[in-house]
Protein backbone atom coordinates (compact mmCIF):
# COMPACT_ATOMS: atom_id res chain seq x y z
CA UNK A 1 0.00 0.00 0.00
CA UNK A 2 1.18 3.66 -0.97
CA UNK A 3 2.30 5.08 2.50
CA UNK A 4 2.14 8.65 1.46
CA UNK A 5 -1.61 8.87 1.17
CA UNK A 6 -2.99 11.85 3.25
CA UNK A 7 -5.09 10.81 6.36
CA UNK A 8 -8.60 9.83 6.48
CA UNK A 9 -10.60 11.72 8.21
CA UNK A 10 -12.46 9.00 10.33
CA UNK A 11 -15.98 9.03 12.04
CA UNK A 12 -16.47 5.57 13.28
CA UNK A 13 -14.81 2.16 13.30
CA UNK A 14 -16.87 -0.92 13.99
CA UNK A 15 -14.57 -4.23 13.72
CA UNK A 16 -17.36 -6.91 13.47
CA UNK A 17 -20.48 -6.02 12.29
CA UNK A 18 -23.24 -7.51 10.12
CA UNK A 19 -25.17 -4.15 9.70
CA UNK A 20 -23.06 -3.31 6.40
CA UNK A 21 -23.21 -5.35 4.01
CA UNK A 22 -23.28 -9.20 3.44
CA UNK A 23 -21.43 -11.60 6.06
CA UNK A 24 -19.36 -10.79 9.07
CA UNK A 25 -17.74 -7.21 8.20
CA UNK A 26 -15.83 -4.49 9.39
CA UNK A 27 -17.49 -1.10 8.93
CA UNK A 28 -15.75 2.84 8.05
CA UNK A 29 -17.24 5.19 8.58
CA UNK A 30 -15.86 8.64 7.16
CA UNK A 31 -16.05 11.86 8.04
CA UNK A 32 -17.09 15.31 5.34
CA UNK A 33 -19.82 15.30 3.35
CA UNK A 34 -20.30 18.21 0.73
CA UNK A 35 -24.31 16.34 -0.17
CA UNK A 36 -26.00 16.81 2.89
CA UNK A 37 -29.05 14.95 1.80
CA UNK A 38 -32.19 15.30 3.55
CA UNK A 39 -32.48 12.94 6.72
CA UNK A 40 -29.18 11.58 6.38
CA UNK A 41 -28.70 8.92 8.86
CA UNK A 42 -25.04 9.80 9.69
CA UNK A 43 -25.00 13.90 10.47
CA UNK A 44 -22.92 13.40 13.27
CA UNK A 45 -20.61 12.79 10.33
CA UNK A 46 -21.09 15.32 7.78
CA UNK A 47 -18.47 17.96 9.05
CA UNK A 48 -15.15 16.97 8.15
CA UNK A 49 -13.74 16.74 11.70
CA UNK A 50 -10.43 18.02 13.78
CA UNK A 51 -6.89 16.99 12.82
CA UNK A 52 -7.45 14.16 15.68
CA UNK A 53 -10.18 12.57 13.26
CA UNK A 54 -7.21 11.86 11.12
CA UNK A 55 -6.12 8.11 11.00
CA UNK A 56 -2.90 7.05 8.84
CA UNK A 57 -4.26 4.68 6.42
CA UNK A 58 -1.27 2.33 7.90
CA UNK A 59 -2.80 2.41 11.25
CA UNK A 60 -6.58 1.76 9.56
CA UNK A 61 -5.16 -1.10 7.49
CA UNK A 62 -3.60 -2.70 10.87
CA UNK A 63 -7.20 -2.28 12.17
CA UNK A 64 -9.08 -4.24 9.36
CA UNK A 65 -6.24 -7.09 10.10
CA UNK A 66 -6.95 -7.41 13.39
CA UNK A 67 -10.34 -7.19 12.54
CA UNK A 68 -10.12 -10.31 10.53
CA UNK A 69 -8.08 -11.90 12.57
CA UNK A 70 -10.15 -11.87 15.87
CA UNK A 71 -13.61 -11.82 14.18
CA UNK A 72 -13.19 -13.75 11.02
CA UNK A 73 -14.51 -10.76 9.06
CA UNK A 74 -15.21 -11.47 5.40
CA UNK A 75 -15.50 -8.01 3.93
CA UNK A 76 -14.95 -4.28 4.73
CA UNK A 77 -17.72 -1.84 4.32
CA UNK A 78 -17.16 2.18 3.46
CA UNK A 79 -19.50 4.48 4.59
CA UNK A 80 -20.10 8.19 6.15
CA UNK A 81 -20.01 11.06 5.55
CA UNK A 82 -19.30 10.79 1.90
CA UNK A 83 -16.43 7.95 1.20
CA UNK A 84 -16.30 9.36 -2.55
CA UNK A 85 -14.64 12.55 -1.45
CA UNK A 86 -11.63 10.36 -0.04
CA UNK A 87 -11.85 7.68 -2.63
CA UNK A 88 -7.93 8.07 -3.57
CA UNK A 89 -7.17 7.14 0.00
CA UNK A 90 -9.97 4.53 0.30
CA UNK A 91 -9.25 3.05 -2.57
CA UNK A 92 -5.68 2.09 -0.59
CA UNK A 93 -7.63 0.65 2.26
CA UNK A 94 -9.69 -1.29 -0.33
CA UNK A 95 -6.56 -2.99 -1.94
CA UNK A 96 -5.02 -3.52 0.80
CA UNK A 97 -8.07 -5.70 2.39
CA UNK A 98 -8.60 -7.48 -0.92
CA UNK A 99 -4.46 -8.20 -0.75
CA UNK A 100 -5.12 -10.14 2.69
CA UNK A 101 -8.08 -12.00 1.62
CA UNK A 102 -11.00 -9.41 2.32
Amino acid sequence: MNKTLAAIMLGAFEPNTRAMGPGKRACVWVRGCSIKCNGCGTPEFIAAGKPEHGVVPAELCARIRAARDEHAIEGVSFSGGEPFEQALELAGIAQFARGIGL
